[in-house]
Parts: C-alpha cells; structure tokens; sequence
C-alpha cells in the first residue's frame, strides 16, 4: 500500500503544469529574470518560521530572516541539532549539524502549499536518511484541507 501512496505522489508531481518547478528549481532561473534581488525566484508558498514538524518525531523551532532559515531540534530524539538553510522562492537547502560536530546532514524542500513542504535529508556520503513531508506550525496528524497529494495540479502562470 505504501508503494502505491509514493507511486502516487510522484505521478502528482510529474503531472503538475511546470514540474521543473519540482525537479528541477534551478530551470527556472531563466525564466525569473529580474525576479528581485540577486535574481531570486519568487515564492508562491514560502517557508514560515514557527514550529515544523517532519512526520517522524522530529520538532524543530524554526525562524526566518529573509532568506535565511535557522532552527533548533526541540525534540528529544534530535535535541541540540541546529538546522541552517537559504531559501529561494520555495525551494530551501538545508544543513543539519550538531555543536562540536560539524555538518551530520544536507537536504532540500520544495513549499507544496502555505502549510507543508516535501523534503529529503541525506547523510554526508550521499545515502538518503530520511523524505516525507514537512508540516508547518500544525502537528502532522491534524488535518490542514485535503492533502497535499490528492490536490488538483495548480493552474499555469506563464504562456503556454
């Protein structure tokens, strides 16, 4: 069954208008232009500060100044972990390290929709640690609206 959940997702990405926006942030740069400063890509979600929660146990107090994110892991499983990221529109890369430690893990999200982001971590070597769904300022059993991967794919903003 699980199987056919993530078969799901994927084909709900890969259906959407611009899916580049998914699989690939960085195509997009062309098309933002003079977006803003730096030419970043503007953000149609965002990532807000708050309390984000990963699905798995994992709680983090989370700010944002700009584009920049810092976090600590407040749950005990991670406790004392300190995330650090820039955002680009939706898309964030990330770092997890622990004080005396240096950098244990990197990963990305892409902002799905004002309450949820889909991130992977991977460890130094490259392997996958952990993916899911990153769930903004709610716990992750509390219905937010129908979810992400049942959404109709969103309307197209550009020519076509």
């Amino acid at each position: 069954m699980r199987h056919l959940i993530a078969c799901f997702v994927a084909m709900a990405f890969l259906s959407a208008c611009k899916p580049s926006e998914f699989l690939a942030p960085d195509a997009n740069r062309e098309l933002a232009g003079a977006a803003g400063p730096a030419n970043e890509v503007p953000s149609r979600f965002g990532f807000p500060g708050g309390v984000w929660q990963d699905g798995f146990g994992g709680t983090w107090q989370i700010s944002v100044d700009g584009q920049k994110l810092k976090g600590v892991a407040t749950s005990a499983s991670i406790a004392g972990a300190v995330m650090t990221g820039a955002i680009d529109g939706d898309l964030l890369r990330y770092e997890i390290s622990m004080p005396d430690m240096g950098i244990l893990a990197t990963g990305t999200a892409v902002a799905t929709d004002p309450q949820h982001a889909m991130f992977a971590t991977y460890d130094t070597d490259g392997r996958l640690n952990l993916g899911g769904i990153l769930h903004f300022n709610h716990a992750p059993d509390m219905t937010m609206g129908q979810p992400v991967d049942l959404r109709p794919p969103p309307p197209c903003d550009g020519p076509q």
